[in-house]
């Protein structure tokens, strides 16, 4: 992987990144001045499990609702806890996949549209997560 990628904000978005290339990437986003958050959601059976974990893991106010559109608001507000660079890395979707598909369908899309409020920015959002998923490109190698 080109060492410079984190630093192309312009690419910043959702991307698939296999677990043997965690450890690279969090030396990377270092690199780039990026904050690395890492958030396992391997033990949430429900999307409002997810939400709450994605919540504590992000340090995010105390009104966030843990609901798909606080979690937007949350990550994209100039002035909030992720307001700086950020990598969040996302493990453990394969249970909600497979106890609420449509809700992780959900999830994506407005982890996507987060992403690209903040592509290009001088804070952008990389969302990088361990399972593939529909819509997800992997992260490139180059």
């Amino acid at each position: 992987m080109n060492d410079n990628f984190l630093r192309e904000s312009s690419r910043a978005g959702p991307y698939y990144l296999p677990h043997d290339r965690q450890v690279a990437i969090a030396r990377q986003a270092e690199a780039a001045g990026l904050r690395l958050l890492w958030a396992d959601l391997s033990a949430s059976q429900t999307i409002a499990d997810a939400l709450t974990e994605l919540g504590r893991v992000c340090d995010f106010p105390d009104w966030y609702g843990a609901n798909f559109d606080a979690l937007l608001d949350c990550l994209t507000d100039p002035d909030g806890s992720v307001a700086t660079g950020l990598a969040l890395l996302i493990s453990g979707l394969d249970a909600l996949r497979k106890a609420a598909p449509d809700d992780l369908g959900t999830l994506l899309e407005v982890l996507a549209t987060a992403c690209d409020k903040r592509r290009g920015s001088a804070s952008p959002l990389w969302v990088l997560l361990d399972t593939p998923a529909r819509g997800i490109e992997p992260l490139p190698d180059a």
